[in-house]
C-alpha cells in the first residue's frame, strides 16, 4: 500500500474544541480526508492540500487567536470561531470567506454542524447556542456571490466596487467578471442575463438611470457607455471625455445620473508615470443625446466620486488620494455649465483625501474620508451641520441614504463593515451588519427604503432587510414563533410582553 508522502503542517496541531489559550493552533480535517485547516496562533486560516502538503493562506482571517475550525460534513464550507467575537464561513476550495455571521454577546468558543450541513450551531460565553440557518432563506443576511471568482481591480479602480439598483427596485447590476456586468433578480438574486464590454480591461463603476432602461457602465482606459437594458441588454452609445494631459487614459472613478435620468456626470483619475501626479477630471452629459454640457474639467488630483442633488440643480465632486496626495476638497459644481461654486473641507480631507459622498433627500450632503470620517453639509452655503463622526478605522468606501433620509449606510474599506447610521444623531443603529475583512464594498437601499444590498470586492454579497415591517417580517419567518416570556425579558427592555408575529 503506497503513502501519499508526508506533509510539513506546523506544529502541535491542536485538538478542534480545545480551548485555543493552552495550544498554539486548532486544525481540522475534512471529510473525505484529502485536505486539512490549520488555524496558528496569530488568527490565520490555512488550508492545506494533504496529498501535496501544499499551504494556502485564506484571504483574511481573524484578529485574535481561534477557538475551533470545523468543516461541514460535505467538506464545502468551514467555519472559525475567535477571541475576536467573530464566526467566520469559508469556501475551503477558494480560500475566501463567504460570510461573517453577526448575533452572539460573547466571545464564540465552538461550533457545530447539523448532519445535513444546512444548520450551524454555536456556543459562545454569553450563554447561548445560536441556530444558524445556511441551507435556505430563512435568515437575516441572504448572502449571494456575483461571480466564481472575485475580478482583479485596475492599478487607478475606486475603492467600491461597482453595484447599481434598477429604479424599482426589482433588479441590481454587479460586476461578474473583469469586463462583463451581470444583471441579477433582488428577489431570487439570480443572474438573469449580461453584458460584456468588447475589449474592456476592468469595469470600475455602474449607475442605473432613475427615468429609464439606461445602465451606465464606467471602465477603464475612460470608458463610459449607455446600455439599454429593459430586455436582453444592448448597447446605445459612448460618451466621450476629451483627451486628458499627455493623453495617459483614466480610469472612471464614479457615475451618477440626476434624479430625472436626463444629465449624466462622470468622474476619472489617471497617473502620469514620469511626473508622478494625479490628474482628476468631471463631466458632465445630455443623456438622451450624449451632448457634453462641460468639456471635462481638469482638478489635479483624483476626482473620486461624484453625486447630483435631489433637485438636480449641484454636482458634488469628492477629491483627493492616499496614494497620490490632495486636499481632500468637495467641490460643488452648477450643473447646468461646471462652474464651480464652492468648496467644502472634510475634517481628515487630507488625510487621503474625500472619497465617497451621498445626498439626502432634502438635499444634505454627506461626506466620507479614506481615514473613515463621515459629515454632513449644507451644500448650498458649505457649512457644517453636524460633528465628524468616526464610522470605521478604515477608509468609507459608500455612503447611500434611505428614501426618508432618517438613516443612512456606510461601506468601508479593509475592516470597516456595512453600518447603519440614524441622520440625526449619527449614532449607530444595530450591530455591524456584514464585517468581513480583507475587502472593500459598496452598499445600496432599494427605492422602497425595505432592502439594502451590498457587493464586496471579493465578488461576495449580501441583502438584508432593513426597515421596520421587513424586519419583523423576517424575524417571524427565521424564528417561525412568537418569542417565549424568557426571550422578550433577556433582549427586550422597557416593553410590555407582546405578541409580535402573527
Amino acid at each position: 500500500m503506497r503513502g501519499r508522502g508526508a506533509v510539513n503542517l506546523p506544529a502541535r496541531l491542536g485538538v478542534v474544541g480545545e480551548p485555543a489559550c493552552c495550544l498554539e493552533s486548532v486544525a481540522a480535517i475534512s471529510p473525505d480526508g484529502t485536505s486539512a485547516a490549520d488555524a496558528p496562533p496569530d488568527g490565520t486560516i490555512l488550508f492545506i492540500d494533504l496529498s501535496t502538503g501544499a499551504i494556502h493562506a485564506a484571504a483574511g482571517g481573524h484578529t485574535a487567536s481561534v477557538q475551533s475550525v470545523r468543516y461541514s460534513p460535505n467538506g464545502r464550507m468551514l467555519v472559525s470561531t475567535a477571541d475576536d467575537d467573530n464566526v467566520v464561513v469559508w469556501d475551503p476550495r477558494t480560500a475566501q470567506p463567504l460570510e461573517t455571521l453577526v448575533g452572539h454577546a460573547g466571545r464564540p468558543t465552538d461550533s457545530a454542524f447539523s448532519a445535513n450541513g444546512h444548520t450551524l450551531y454555536t456556543s459562545s460565553l454569553d450563554g447561548t447556542v445560536l441556530e444558524w440557518d445556511l441551507g435556505s432563506q430563512r435568515r437575516f443576511g441572504r448572502p449571494f456571490t456575483t461571480g466564481a471568482h472575485a475580478p482583479t481591480p485596475a492599478a487607478n479602480a475606486p475603492l467600491a466596487p461597482p453595484l447599481a439598483i434598477s429604479p424599482d427596485g426589482s433588479r441590481f447590476a454587479a460586476l461578474t467578471a473583469p469586463g462583463t456586468v451581470g444583471i441579477f433578480s433582488v428577489h431570487t438574486l439570480q443572474l438573469q442575463s449580461s453584458l460584456t464590454i468588447p475589449g474592456a480591461a476592468t469595469i470600475t463603476a455602474l449607475a442605473w438611470s432613475p427615468a429609464g432602461p439606461e445602465l451606465a457602465v464606467g471602465g477603464d482606459d475612460d470608458l463610459l457607455q449607455l446600455w439599454d437594458v429593459s430586455g436582453a441588454p444592448h448597447f446605445v452609445r459612448t460618451l466621450t471625455m476629451a483627451p486628458p494631459t499627455r493623453h495617459i487614459p483614466g480610469a472612471i472613478q464614479s457615475v451618477a445620473f440626476s434624479a430625472d435620468g436626463r444629465l449624466i456626470a462622470a468622474s476619472d483619475v489617471s497617473n502620469d508615470p514620469t511626473t508622478l501626479t494625479a490628474n482628476g477630471r468631471i463631466a458632465i452629459w445630455r443623456t438622451r443625446t450624449g451632448t457634453p454640457i462641460t468639456t471635462a474639467l481638469q482638478r489635479g488630483t483624483f476626482a473620486n466620486a461624484v453625486s447630483f442633488s435631489p433637485d438636480g440643480r449641484l454636482l458634488a465632486v469628492a477629491t483627493g488620494s492616499a496614494v497620490v496626495g490632495g486636499d481632500g476638497r468637495v467641490l460643488i459644481l452648477d450643473s447646468s455649465n461646471g462652474t464651480q461654486l464652492r468648496t467644502i473641507h472634510p475634517l481628515e480631507g487630507d488625510n487621503g483625501g474625500t472619497i465617497s459622498l451621498a445626498f439626502a433627500p432634502n438635499g444634505t450632503l454627506a461626506t466620507g474620508t479614506y481615514a473613515g470620517v463621515v459629515q454632513l453639509w449644507d451644500p448650498s452655503t458649505g457649512a457644517s451641520i453636524s460633528h465628524p463622526v468616526l464610522v470605521a478605522a478604515a477608509p468609507v468606501a459608500s455612503i447611500a441614504f434611505d428614501p426618508s433620509g432618517q438613516r443612512f449606510a456606510t461601506a468601508g474599506g479593509p475592516e470597516g463593515g456595512l453600518k447603519l447610521w440614524f441622520t440625526a444623531s449619527l449614532q449607530q443603529d444595530g450591530a455591524t451588519l456584514d464585517p468581513e475583512e480583507g475587502t472593500s464594498g459598496n452598499a445600496q437601499f432599494t427605492p422602497d427604503g425595505k432592502l439594502l444590498l451590498a457587493v464586496n470586492a471579493n465578488g461576495n454579497g449580501s441583502l438584508w432587510p432593513v426597515s421596520t415591517p421587513a424586519l419583523a417580517n423576517q424575524a417571524c419567518a427565521v424564528a417561525g414563533r412568537k418569542l417565549t416570556r424568557e426571550e422578550w425579558s433577556r433582549f427586550i427592555t422597557g416593553y410590555g410582553y407582546g405578541q409580535v408575529c402573527p
